[in-house]
């Protein structure tokens, strides 16, 4: 695993744990699993959900991915 995704990793639970405090589900529950998922194909450095309590997107950067192509 590389720093950048336990970095990245890192920065999840930090999230999650400041939305749990605020009430507010950063990370919603019904979104983990696709996330960590996501997080275990190979190229995906962070998966994410892009803005708060979105509950139909993901965010998933890519080194490989392009403007035509995505991982």
């Amino acid at each position: 695993m590389s720093l950048l995704h336990q970095c990245f990793m890192a920065i999840r639970g930090h999230l999650r744990h400041i939305g749990e405090e605020a009430g507010v589900p950063i990370e919603p529950p019904e979104q983990v699993r696709l996330i960590d998922a996501t997080m275990k194909v190979p190229g995906v450095l962070a998966a994410g959900v892009p803005g708060g309590t979105a509950t139909r997107a993901l965010s998933c950067p890519s080194p490989y991915a392009t403007h035509d192509r995505a991982v």
